[in-house]
């Protein structure tokens, strides 16, 4: 209801819902392409972690099997 204690036309309504589909639709989409890219980095960042771990533990592998001595 308006501050004038009218309601709108259906027209104006069925506008205004229009509008609030596109722009949930947009926002939808770009939540997707976000979600998508915090996986992407995610996944990138565990895989970097991984590595640095592996090359941590090296030299300790190593010294196990005595090639470092």
């Amino acid at each position: 209801m308006y501050p004038d204690g009218r309601f709108p036309s259906e027209m104006v309504l069925d506008r205004q819902r229009q509008a609030l589909y596109k722009e949930r639709e947009k926002l939808y989409e770009e939540y997707r392409y976000l979600k998508k890219e915090y996986a992407d980095l995610d996944k990138a960042s565990r895989t970097i972690d991984d590595y640095l771990e592996s090359l941590r533990d090296e030299p300790e592998r190593r010294r196990k099997k005595g090639e470092l001595e």
